[in-house]
Protein backbone atom coordinates (compact mmCIF):
# COMPACT_ATOMS: atom_id res chain seq x y z
CA UNK A 1 0.00 0.00 0.00
CA UNK A 2 1.60 3.59 -0.62
CA UNK A 3 0.96 6.59 1.47
CA UNK A 4 -0.03 9.46 -1.20
CA UNK A 5 3.02 11.21 -1.43
CA UNK A 6 6.26 11.55 1.36
CA UNK A 7 8.37 14.27 1.28
CA UNK A 8 12.49 13.96 1.61
CA UNK A 9 15.90 15.61 2.36
CA UNK A 10 18.63 13.96 1.99
CA UNK A 11 22.18 14.38 1.25
CA UNK A 12 23.49 12.75 -2.19
CA UNK A 13 26.06 10.08 -2.05
CA UNK A 14 28.91 9.65 -4.67
CA UNK A 15 29.77 12.92 -5.01
CA UNK A 16 33.44 12.64 -5.60
CA UNK A 17 33.74 10.49 -8.34
CA UNK A 18 34.08 10.84 -11.96
CA UNK A 19 33.49 14.80 -12.73
CA UNK A 20 30.93 15.70 -10.31
CA UNK A 21 32.92 17.75 -7.91
CA UNK A 22 32.88 20.27 -10.97
CA UNK A 23 29.00 19.68 -11.95
CA UNK A 24 28.03 20.01 -8.16
CA UNK A 25 30.34 23.24 -8.65
CA UNK A 26 28.19 25.06 -10.97
CA UNK A 27 25.11 23.77 -9.31
CA UNK A 28 22.47 26.65 -7.26
CA UNK A 29 20.21 26.19 -4.57
CA UNK A 30 16.90 25.72 -5.76
CA UNK A 31 17.90 23.93 -9.04
CA UNK A 32 15.99 20.59 -10.51
CA UNK A 33 17.29 17.63 -10.74
CA UNK A 34 16.04 14.58 -11.48
CA UNK A 35 16.10 10.73 -9.54
CA UNK A 36 16.74 8.22 -12.07
CA UNK A 37 15.81 4.67 -11.37
CA UNK A 38 18.93 2.10 -12.05
CA UNK A 39 17.36 -1.70 -12.19
CA UNK A 40 20.58 -2.78 -13.78
CA UNK A 41 23.19 -1.45 -11.72
CA UNK A 42 25.47 -4.05 -11.56
CA UNK A 43 26.22 -3.10 -8.10
CA UNK A 44 23.00 -2.38 -6.32
CA UNK A 45 20.14 -3.37 -8.18
CA UNK A 46 18.23 -0.94 -5.83
CA UNK A 47 19.96 1.92 -6.96
CA UNK A 48 18.48 5.52 -7.39
CA UNK A 49 21.00 8.30 -9.61
CA UNK A 50 20.82 11.95 -9.24
CA UNK A 51 21.36 13.66 -12.46
CA UNK A 52 20.46 17.22 -13.08
CA UNK A 53 18.55 18.22 -16.12
CA UNK A 54 21.25 18.11 -18.58
CA UNK A 55 21.76 14.33 -17.76
CA UNK A 56 24.66 14.92 -15.48
CA UNK A 57 25.43 12.88 -13.15
CA UNK A 58 25.78 14.15 -9.59
CA UNK A 59 25.59 10.95 -7.17
CA UNK A 60 23.25 8.67 -6.12
CA UNK A 61 20.75 8.25 -2.91
CA UNK A 62 22.30 6.54 0.11
CA UNK A 63 21.75 2.73 -0.56
CA UNK A 64 19.22 2.47 2.20
CA UNK A 65 17.17 5.37 1.07
CA UNK A 66 17.39 3.79 -2.56
CA UNK A 67 16.43 0.33 -1.23
CA UNK A 68 13.32 2.03 0.49
CA UNK A 69 12.10 4.24 -2.15
CA UNK A 70 13.03 1.77 -5.50
CA UNK A 71 9.72 -0.78 -4.80
CA UNK A 72 7.62 2.84 -4.37
CA UNK A 73 9.32 4.26 -7.83
CA UNK A 74 8.76 0.56 -9.74
CA UNK A 75 5.42 0.48 -8.18
CA UNK A 76 4.15 3.67 -9.81
CA UNK A 77 5.81 2.69 -12.95
CA UNK A 78 8.72 5.74 -13.01
CA UNK A 79 12.15 5.80 -13.62
CA UNK A 80 12.00 9.38 -13.20
CA UNK A 81 11.30 11.90 -9.92
CA UNK A 82 11.85 15.54 -10.21
CA UNK A 83 13.98 16.61 -7.42
CA UNK A 84 15.49 19.78 -6.27
CA UNK A 85 18.86 21.09 -4.63
CA UNK A 86 18.33 22.20 -0.97
CA UNK A 87 22.24 23.10 0.02
CA UNK A 88 25.20 22.92 -1.08
CA UNK A 89 27.18 21.95 1.74
CA UNK A 90 31.42 22.12 2.39
CA UNK A 91 34.01 23.08 -0.24
CA UNK A 92 35.59 25.52 2.44
CA UNK A 93 39.33 24.97 0.99
CA UNK A 94 40.57 24.12 -1.98
CA UNK A 95 41.13 20.57 -1.40
CA UNK A 96 37.78 20.13 0.53
CA UNK A 97 34.68 18.16 -1.64
CA UNK A 98 31.49 19.80 -1.92
CA UNK A 99 28.19 17.65 -1.08
CA UNK A 100 24.74 18.39 -1.93
CA UNK A 101 21.30 18.12 -0.19
CA UNK A 102 18.12 17.45 -2.33
CA UNK A 103 14.41 17.51 -1.65
CA UNK A 104 11.80 15.48 -3.36
CA UNK A 105 8.72 13.68 -2.93
CA UNK A 106 7.91 10.35 -3.76
CA UNK A 107 5.14 7.71 -3.27
CA UNK A 108 6.79 4.94 -0.65
CA UNK A 109 5.13 1.50 0.02
CA UNK A 110 3.48 1.41 3.60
Amino acid sequence: MFTDRSYFSVPVVGVTFDDRQHTISQMRIGDKLVLMREPYNPFDPYAIAVETLSGEQVGYLSRPMAQHLAQGMDGIGSERVPAQVSDIVGGFSETASLGVRINFTIPVLV
